[in-house]
């Protein structure tokens, strides 16, 4: 069913949002009315999964999804069926099916709704020349997003432009392109002047106009920089030509050159803050040329994080010269121990650098940071147990841990346990802040040492990945990062007896093939490069197998001068890790031999 503009749920936001919950709940109870009770078991059948379509013209993606993240979701990727919502986009020369419906919803195998890719459009008309009205089937829509097959638009151009199309009806195609073509009109006045910076004078056919609005092709101008402002460009004569276009462009006035200049000016704060409490350091930035800003802490420069950033805001001055001044401030979304220290606001430009100061003093009633000693990168190999231990100073407890790998929480499986959080309470009285800032204070505290771990049983490769630990209590929150790479295991292999054997005719010979470091390794034997397993099964067996080390045999009875060559052993492991090794056996006509059990040759 196509909707239309004038329909109920068209003109109310959201209302097609709520039908579908209300669907989906009616699902919910249908298939809890489909369950079996039997002697008090309840079981249902499982729902179906949804795979993502393969549209060129709609895009998928997951949801919720933040920004930092990339949620694009490709064709055939399986989607739960349990009431999953995958948002919609359309691609470039498409529109939405219906505007209100940006969403489809995957339940027990099926996409609702089931009609939901977009459909073909014209392009819209953004042209800042341009003024359009659009009308689909009579009613009006708008012209500044992909139009709908079947709209009909008329166009002028604005005031200031003009063009040379007579035909000022359109009609947007089944091709999605426009029945005749359109165009930005072109200008036939120039932009007028801000003369913030300059004096001007205008003139048109001798007549003087004013330089601040739109003048007309032919008008000439006059001009020169204020007081206290500069300019490179030499040419103070200008005209405004076809289409609209000056001559030659209009050089910026720039202020005189100025020293560097900063004053911190402290917001919400004293010089002491409590953990956990907002803190805005205001730097006031002048000079020109425009300088650069540099934040400090104790010399060093400050590590921006989402707790910590640096914002620039702009207001206005008095100073026609300098009509905006810059404010940088470094704000701290919840003050921790770690933030005490002396902080710089640097600036530089190409005639001097200036700074300015200010100290900071958290008190500690309340606190959480992460030990920053916790190890970055973690190499393991397959089938090892791997312990990924996040360490925690916090005040008060109880904390909240999380892990996420690759930006996804992580939840316990057969394999992988996320432990619960261990803490120890280790601090009563007084409290000394961190090594080297030369601040202490007293108070009665509670200082927990708190321990997440991740424990991996038998990693696997596919355990690699970036790993979090996030841990917050009601007054701050912190984060560390580590990679963990699983390394797949090559077996170990040694083959005996060795290379260059010469064996005597008719004696039996047992060759023999330890493979180390993987107990699921599938062996097999060549002769020559080729498979010989297959045709001799019986003379091939395991003979032992000592923790990680298997031993394989194969037996050559009654060797004959045709059984020389070269002997492989090859393993291969459940993750495609292969090794080989290999050994050359010689059996002459000659009645000579290697005593395999003594080690020598006889006759």
């Amino acid at each position: 069913m196509e909707m239309y503009p004038n329909t109920t749920y068209y003109r109310y936001p959201g209302f097609l949002k709520i039908c579908f919950l209300l669907f989906l709940f009616t699902l919910e109870d249908i298939h809890a009315s489909n369950q079996v009770i039997n002697n008090s078991v309840i079981s249902s059948k499982a729902l179906k999964s949804c795979k993502v379509p393969d549209n060129k013209s709609t895009q998928y993606k997951s949801t919720p999804c933040e920004q930092h993240n990339y949620c694009g979701l490709v064709s055939g990727k399986i989607v739960a069926g349990n009431g999953t919502m995958v948002t919609l986009k359309c691609a470039d020369s498409y529109m939405p099916r219906n505007e209100n419906v940006d969403f489809i919803v995957c339940y027990d195998g099926v996409w609702y709704p089931k009609q939901h890719t977009c459909l073909k459009a014209c392009k819209a008309l953004n042209y800042k020349s341009i003024d359009a009205n659009c009308t689909y089937k009579g009613e009006p829509v708008a012209c500044n997003r992909n139009i709908r097959i079947g709209t009909q638009v008329q166009w002028k151009c604005k005031s200031g432009y003009e063009t040379g199309h007579s035909n000022r009806n359109n009609t947007c195609l089944k091709s999605g392109s426009w029945k005749s073509p359109i165009s930005e009109c072109y200008r036939v006045t120039c932009d007028g002047l801000k003369l913030k910076t300059i004096e001007a004078n205008c003139s048109h056919g001798g007549e003087p106009v004013d330089c601040r609005s739109h003048v007309k092709i032919g008008t000439q101008l006059q001009w020169k920089c204020k007081p206290g402002f500069l300019s490179k460009n030499s040419n103070r004569h200008n005209i405004c030509l076809r289409f609209g276009v000056w001559q030659s462009v209009m050089a910026e006035c720039i202020p005189e050159n100025k020293p560097a200049s900063a004053k911190l000016n402290p917001r919400r704060f004293n010089g002491v803050a409590k953990v956990g409490s907002i803190v805005e350091l205001n730097c006031h930035v002048g000079g020109y040329p425009n300088p650069t800003v540099t934040w400090l802490k104790n010399g060093e420069p400050v590590r921006f994080t989402k707790r910590v950033s640096n914002n620039i805001a702009t207001v206005e001055s008095s100073d026609l010269r300098f009509p905006t001044r810059v404010i940088y401030a470094l704000y701290f979304d919840g003050c921790v121990v770690e933030d005490i220290g002396t902080y710089e606001c640097r600036v530089e430009n190409s005639h001097s650098t200036a700074s300015d100061y200010a100290d900071m003093l958290v008190y500690n009633e309340g606190m959480l940071s992460i030990n920053k000693t916790m190890e970055k990168r973690i190499v393991s190999v397959v089938g090892s147990q791997v312990n990924i231990v996040c360490n925690i100073r916090a005040d008060p407890v109880p904390i909240t841990v999380r892990w996420f790998k690759s930006n996804e929480q992580l939840l316990p499986t057969d394999r992988i346990n996320v432990a619960d959080v261990d803490c120890i309470s280790s601090c009563t009285g007084r409290l000394v802040c961190p090594a080297g800032s030369g601040i202490a204070y007293y108070g009665n505290c509670t200082d927990h040492s708190c321990t997440s771990q991740v424990i991996i049983e038998n990693a696997q490769e596919s355990d690699s990945g970036n790993y979090k630990c996030e841990a917050l209590n009601d007054i701050a929150s912190d984060q560390r990062f580590v990679d963990l790479i699983v390394n797949a295991r090559r077996p170990k292999m040694r083959i005996d007896p060795p290379s260059g054997t010469t064996i005597r005719r008719g004696w039996d010979v047992t060759l023999t093939c330890n493979v180390e470091g993987s107990s699921k390794a599938d062996v097999k034997w060549l002769f020559n490069n080729v498979s010989i397993s297959a045709k001799y099964p019986n003379e091939m067996q395991i003979s032992s197998i000592v923790g990680e080390e298997m031993i394989f045999t194969f037996r050559i009875r009654e060797a004959q001068p045709s059984d020389s060559g070269i002997y492989t052993c090859q393993a291969v492991t459940k993750l495609g890790e292969k090794n080989e090794v290999s050994t050359s056996i010689s059996v002459p006509f000659q009645q000579y031999s290697y005593d395999v059990q003594r080690g020598r040759i006889g006759s």
